[in-house]
């Protein structure tokens, strides 16, 4: 009797074991494949990206005192892993940034007109509708006194609204431009 009752004391311990290990065990990423079949990279929950993603659409606005305009466009691509923001396509001045999650951070990569490709990483925010992306490292960049870019907020006002900051460095003088850009209709 001794033995039956120290048995079913080791298996109630080890039930108990189990079910505070599944308990303490983080939620499993979703996982799936692509449309080719191959297995996917799990998506962490990552709500800085789902932010990125709801500015999904093209963008009518204008930079600093209002005369100068532009248009962007943010599109989800990649099985949903990335988004890239295009300003104003087309032109010789086109740049392209690509925003993705890195685990449960959140990159941007912009691809500038200045030739060169700064990394930024987003950094905690306090609120949730404010993401700052500050300088990580950056490729093609020869000398650090020539110009790049060194960091971007992205402020969601509204589903339809938003202020978008991008600071610039050349020659060690920082300079912050302002886009102040609305949902084209």
């Amino acid at each position: 009797m001794n033995t039956a009752r120290l048995l079913g004391a080791l298996l109630m311990v080890a039930a108990i074991c189990v079910i505070s290990t599944a308990q303490d065990s983080p939620v499993a990423p979703s996982t799936s494949t692509d449309e080719y079949g191959h297995s996917a990279s799990p998506l962490l929950p990552n709500p800085a990206f789902e932010k990125i993603k709801s500015l999904a659409g093209k963008w009518e606005g204008a930079y600093g005192d209002g005369k100068t305009k532009s248009v962007m466009n943010f599109r989800i691509v990649s099985n949903g892993s990335a988004v890239i923001l295009s300003m104003d396509e087309s032109s010789k001045g086109e740049m392209i940034t690509v925003f993705h999650p890195d685990g449960k951070g959140l990159i941007a990569t912009h691809y500038c007109s200045a030739r060169n490709q700064p990394r930024m990483q987003a950094v905690a925010s306090s609120n949730p509708n404010v993401l700052r992306f500050e300088f990580k490292d950056i490729t093609n960049l020869p000398d650090a006194q020539v110009g790049h870019m060194q960091a971007l907020t992205l402020t969601v006002l509204d589903p339809n609204h938003h202020i978008q900051e991008w600071t610039f460095v050349q020659d060690g003088k920082q300079e912050t431009g302002k886009f102040d850009v609305r949902r084209a209709k």
